[in-house]
């Protein structure tokens, strides 16, 4: 076999290994953005259902704060036990 015609065999060797290699790169890109989509469609459902749990979790906690501090005078259920004049940073409601 003379020198050019191996040089000719591995480049379309090459080229066709190159070839396959951009084929599955962009069969892999394709198949990541309909994950993308399906996450992004799936996306409200799920956060509605959270926020129902976080809801349910907040409404048994405040029940079992009721029971627990119910013989506390002046305690008032839900509310923060702390006083504070602390702002965040940037908060400019005071100057």
């Amino acid at each position: 076999m003379s020198g050019i015609s191996m040089f000719l065999v591995v480049g379309a060797m090459v080229t066709y290994g190159f070839s396959k290699v951009v084929e599955g790169n962009n069969k892999r890109r394709e198949l990541k953005g309909e994950r993308r989509f399906v996450r992004a469609t799936l996306l409200p459902f799920l956060q509605a259902e959270e926020d129902a749990r976080y809801l349910r979790e907040w409404a048994r906690n405040l029940e079992l704060e009721r029971r627990i501090m119910q013989g506390v005078e002046g305690w008032e259920v839900g509310k923060s036990p702390y006083h504070t004049t602390w702002m965040p940073p940037g908060d400019n409601r005071f100057g």
